[in-house]
């Protein structure tokens, strides 16, 4: 989701960003004020941390653009994908919420730029209304549960198995292109993180999957899938 900032005030662009926030949808003019009044827009690098697992939940924060990914530690410690945030989806709420330190850590896959708001707001309105409640309920289960598939699944699975898990993960969360193989702009060190394995692992892995034909790597920072079914077999 991208917003036009041109000629835009601040307030504008706020107010821009909430309206395309399916999340925000039941507020009142009144509400959406209040967050105007205290958000804040920021951009994150490729590879930055939103957050940590374990900081203190300080604010909610609402994708605007670009991809996140949301990891928790694997074996050996090693980050482990859970699930591919992307615009216009809300993270590390249910923490706020809750007044607990975050559970996962939010990892920037692509260059992003987050709504981020103040716990304390986020807490006031959410007492006020019970479709936000719902709402974070839902997405809140969603996570547990594919956080405890994933741990499970994986636990124990190849350096191949968690490689193709990666970029399915991303792939789930890839507008399908018009014509020809979908097109990943994931890093050899993203694909590490989000499948629990080394760098160097990762390298070996993708090198591997080219050669059997299942990925094309055209350039830097970037991988086609070349043979979907494929890795869902290595996945499995």
């Amino acid at each position: 989701m991208q917003v036009a900032t041109k000629r835009f005030t601040k307030s504008d662009y706020l107010r821009a960003v909430i309206a395309q926030i399916p999340f925000f949808e039941s507020l009142s003019e009144a509400e959406r004020a209040q967050i105007v009044d205290c958000a804040r827009c920021v951009s994150y690098r490729r590879d930055q941390y939103v957050f940590r697992a374990g900081d203190t939940a300080e604010v909610g924060a609402f994708l605007v653009q670009g991809l996140v990914a949301l990891t928790t530690a694997g074996a050996h410690d090693r980050p482990l994908g859970i699930e591919v945030i992307a615009a216009p989806e809300p993270f590390g709420v249910l923490a706020v919420i809750n007044q607990i330190p975050y559970p996962l850590s939010a990892l920037v896959l692509e260059p992003a730029v987050t709504m981020e708001v103040p716990a304390d707001i986020i807490r006031t309105i959410v007492e006020r209304s019970a479709q936000l409640k719902s709402s974070l309920l839902a997405i809140a289960a969603s996570r547990f549960c594919e956080a405890q598939h994933v741990i499970q699944s994986l636990a124990g699975s190849s350096a191949r198995a968690r490689i193709a898990y990666a970029l399915l993960l991303l792939l789930k969360r890839l507008k399908a292109p018009r014509s020809g193989p979908p097109l990943l702009p994931v890093t050899r060190k993203q694909l590490a993180c989000l499948g629990g394995t080394t760098v160097e692992t990762a390298i070996r892995t993708m090198k591997q999957f080219e050669q059997e034909g299942i990925v094309r790597m055209p350039k830097l920072r970037c991988v086609e899938i070349v043979r979907p079914d494929s890795l869902e077999r290595i996945a499995a």
